[in-house]
């Protein structure tokens, strides 16, 4: 507000006036499998595959994109205090690079293998184990890849320099761009494209991601048309992609946020990031390349993740006008995160957001013995039959253990010292008692005692998210009761109410995280699973 007041609007990331050049670009996408089923013996049949695919990376039909990013480039430029600048970009079909925006991945192979195996009547054990892959294009944060700024005309607005701390002398919101607009260059400059402001490529060495599946399962058919089943199932997810800043700030120079004399001014381009402003912070000096502001590597296929899981299903066939379905997986899901390509960092293994140890559904339809035509009750009058007789009743009941949290604060996320988990029902873990004299809620859902501040500067060994700390289970069940009644021979009615939620839980959502707000910390302020009722009714003729 005060920077609104004055006219000095604070320097963002999404402050900017132009266009960026659309692109017509083109990927070829080929692939052919053999599959076999081989029945062995009268108890055994393998399931026998293999699938090759091949996916090139886009071409853009007047060459408007990046290939890469030379780090060792020299720019022929000196900075006071830095010596030479290095770094610049490189375009396809230019310099000796071909068209395509990346190296063609040629090692595609996806093998797939299957048994069952009948060793007694009705017992079966399946298995299978199989590689599949993914699309690179589809796997695009925004399913194709972005052209330079240098074939659009885009003009960052910088209203300040030091971190918003120094207003630069003529800016204000009268004139957000006294030094002109940004016009657009294409391959003309070469290496010295975008220098002093963003540069965003795609690792041309990324390879398509992959997924390995493995699973083994027990059927056993029982008596009275129950059928019962478990298996292990495991996916392990291989060369996920990554963003990765280069040019992100180096742990040892968090601290250096004091104003420095700006060494681009004059040098770079007046209207890039860094070519105004007399000063800049300290720290800013510090990146691996100093002449641009941010430089971002997409696509590296670098991440993975695990997916052990425990699945059970029992189910009763439709007899005796019954039938009955209930699943359950206990399961666990890992993903190995890197964050960082400039600090050394461990890389960190936490639960993802969809992680769900205990998932449990449940399905029952059961045609009630009441009626005419059914166990009890064919000795009732037309008139009877036709409002109590014949009605159907389905039920569904659906668990899912609570998403896991993360905390946040002012300088990173916090060090748990102490469970914060309190005592209780969800219902009175709701934060909604406050205490008067310290404003603070009495009954959270979590203690902001429980977890200690990171001093300033200091990076976080937390993961970003916990198994041990989760929001709130899920159970939600729903249910429908039907029938169809004759009204003549040709004429049939069909009635049914269907209840969402029939007990009227409440069905909580996620407490509060942020441990910079003490007094909204561990409170939860909403909740679904409210009871909804819908009546229907249809003609049939």
């Amino acid at each position: 507000m005060a920077s609104l007041l004055l006219g000095l609007p604070a320097t963002t990331g999404n402050s900017r006036i132009g266009y960026t050049s659309a692109l017509t670009l083109q990927s070829h996408y080929a692939a052919f499998f053999l599959q076999d089923d081989w029945k062995v013996t009268g108890k055994l049949v393998l399931n026998l595959g293999l699938r090759y695919e091949l996916e090139t990376p886009p071409t853009e039909r007047f060459d408007r994109l990046i290939y890469a990013f030379d780090g060792s480039a020299d720019l022929g430029l000196k900075a006071a205090g830095l010596g030479p600048l290095r770094g610049g970009v490189q375009f396809v079909n230019d310099g000796g690079i071909g068209r395509p925006q990346g190296q063609l991945d040629t090692n595609n192979f996806g093998p797939r293998v299957g048994f069952a195996w009948t060793p007694v009547p009705s017992f079966v054990i399946r298995g299978g184990y199989g590689i599949f892959f993914s699309s690179g294009i589809n796997n695009l944060s925004s399913g194709t890849p972005a052209t330079d700024a240098a074939f659009g005309a885009t003009t960052p607005y910088v209203g300040s320099a030091g971190g918003d701390t120094t207003p630069i002398p003529g800016v204000s919101l009268s004139t957000p761009f006294p030094n002109g607009y940004v016009q657009p260059t294409g391959k003309t400059l070469g290496l010295a494209t975008d220098l002093g402001s963003n540069v965003t490529f795609l690792n041309p060495r990324r390879v398509l991601p992959y997924v390995q599946q493995f699973q083994l399962g027990l059927q056993k058919q029982f008596r009275g048309q129950v059928l019962g089943e478990i298996a292990y199932v495991r996916m392990h997810s291989l060369r996920l992609y990554e963003d990765y800043n280069l040019n992100e700030l180096p742990d040892s120079a968090l601290s250096l946020t004091n104003s420095v004399p700006n060494p681009f001014l004059n040098l770079l381009p007046a209207t890039s990031t860094l070519g105004q402003g007399a000063t800049v912070r300290a720290n800013r000096l510090t990146v691996m390349f100093p002449a641009f502001n941010t430089v971002t590597m997409q696509r590296n296929p670098t991440g993975r993740n695990n997916y052990h899981g425990l699945q059970a299903r029992v189910q009763k066939r439709l007899s005796h006008g019954l039938h009955v379905t209930a699943n359950y997986t206990f399961s666990k899901a890992m993903l190995y995160y890197q964050y960082s390509a400039v600090n050394a960092r461990p890389t960190w293994r936490a639960v993802p957001s969809i992680d769900t140890p205990h998932m449990l559904r449940a399905f029952v339809v059961y045609d009630l013995p009441f009626g005419r035509r059914r166990s009890w009750g064919r000795n009732w009058g037309r008139w009877l039959d036709s409002v109590a007789g014949g009605w159907s009743l389905t039920w569904a009941t659906r668990y899912n253990s609570g998403q896991p949290l993360s905390i946040s604060d002012t300088n990173g996320q916090p060090i748990p010292i102490a469970d914060p988990r309190t005592s209780g029902s969800t219902k009175d873990r709701l934060g909604d008692r406050i205490d008067r004299a310290t404003g603070l809620p009495v009954n959270p859902y979590l203690r902001p005692s429980a977890f200690a501040h990171l001093p300033d500067f200091t990076i976080t060994p937390e993961p970003p998210l916990y198994s041990w700390l989760r929001a709130p289970g899920q159970l939600k069940n729903s249910t429908t009761l039907a029938k169809t009644l004759s009204i003549t021979e040709r004429w049939k009615l069909e009635l049914r109410a269907d209840i969402d939620s029939p007990f009227n839980s409440p069905q909580f959502d996620p407490p509060n995280t942020n441990l910079a707000t003490p007094s909204a910390f561990g409170t939860i302020t909403a909740a679904g699973g409210q009871r909804v009722v819908v009546f229907g009714a249809k003609v049939l003729f």
